[in-house]
């Protein structure tokens, strides 16, 4: 007797692990928010080296808009969920560190 695998839209839900469904909105939605802060915080701080303060705010602010967009994105479509979980986290922690060295004005 053989078993007939479902297709479509009832292949898809049967296949998603909720926990996995979890980590991945959890890591878009709350860790990918840090993750843009922090990127968008040292974008603004390099940008002011260049341009006015008040257009170096505003412009990391509308690209942090679209990086957000694309982590989310990025959270659902890739496979790995441990790259994921190394590279959000560690990404944030990263642009912390850099935003922090850079503010207190110690050398890189």
């Amino acid at each position: 007797m053989t078993t007939v695998k479902p297709k479509g839209r009832a292949a898809i839900s049967t296949a998603v692990n909720p926990i996995e469904y979890f980590q991945r909105l959890m890591l878009a939605a709350v860790l990918g928010y840090f993750f843009t802060v922090e990127v968008a915080g040292l974008l603004g701080l390099v940008l002011t080296n260049i341009m006015i303060r008040s257009e170096a705010a505003a412009l990391s602010a509308m690209l942090g808009f679209l990086l957000y967009t694309f982590v989310i994105l990025w959270a659902f479509a890739d496979r790995s969920l441990l790259r994921l979980w190394i590279t959000i986290p560690g990404g944030a922690l990263v642009c912390y560190g850099l935003s922090q060295s850079l503010a207190t004005g110690a050398p890189l």
